[in-house]
């Protein structure tokens, strides 16, 4: 199934902090939930972790490019810019065994675009794949990803269209058009690792849960301070990461 995730909204600044890759209450006061390590293992070609559940971030480089230049940067920091959303997409995922690049893996395979496949069916080390594209003018949200209600069983391949006319992905243009506040460089790739985690959430499994500042939030906002999974994610993340069959 197919669901749309994040209404167009403005720059909403929650003051709440929540620890990286954890929950908090309700309240937003600071608590402890989980006690996350860092993942740790041998690091593959184009910066995968061994033992983890990978995903490919293919960024549509003319699409940031685009953005970029809306946000009054150059296109010469694209290279900057997604390896700066990375490293928020790693905070974020902070101590679930779940690795990111900006390269496909060297060895293994994916879900044709648009569509989904078990991943005992793509044979060795299969991974996932979301791009980062333009939604287009008329977008309404900044994401849109394939569901998994599988326990993490299946690949999903987030990007080009869904059933031939519904496109996936991140939308880097709609999440530009809501940053009426210019910031920096690392404050624009912080709310597209946002939008990333939030979507990507929902191939792994996860379902809103409208707490702030929540990640999964079935409104999640641009400019949201310090925002992280609640404990009851995190937790179904450690059961399920790395799916099946990954290296």
């Amino acid at each position: 199934m197919l669901k749309p995730y994040f209404s167009y909204i403005p720059i909403v600044l929650l003051l709440a902090t929540l620890l990286p890759g954890c929950g908090g209450s309700e309240s937003g006061q600071k608590v402890i939930v989980l006690e996350l390590r860092e993942v740790t293992g041998q690091t593959l070609p184009n910066g995968f972790v061994l033992g983890t559940d990978k995903w490919h971030i293919d960024f549509d480089n003319g699409a940031l490019a685009a953005a970029l230049a809306q946000q009054g940067f150059s296109s010469g920091q694209a290279e900057e810019f997604k390896s700066k959303t990375l490293e928020h997409l790693k905070t974020y995922f902070f101590g679930i065994r779940i690795s990111f690049s900006s390269k496909p893996p060297e060895i293994g395979s994916t879900a044709k675009p648009g569509d989904r496949q078990g991943a005992a069916t793509l044979g060795e080390n299969p991974y996932n794949v979301i791009s980062v594209c333009n939604g287009g003018p008329d977008s309404k949200y900044a994401g849109y990803a394939l569901y998994d209600f599988a326990d993490n069983a299946r690949v999903e391949n987030n990007s080009g269209k869904a059933w031939g006319y519904q496109k996936l992905g991140v939308f880097i243009d709609v999440i530009s058009r809501c940053m009426w506040m210019r910031g920096s460089l690392d404050y624009f790739a912080k709310n597209t690792a946002l939008m990333l985690a939030h979507e990507i959430g929902h191939s792994l499994g996860l379902s809103h849960y409208d707490s702030d500042p929540n990640i999964m939030h079935s409104q999640c906002v641009i400019g949201t301070s310090n925002p992280a999974f609640i404990e009851t994610h995190c937790l179904q993340l450690l059961v399920s990461l790395p799916g099946p069959g990954r290296l």
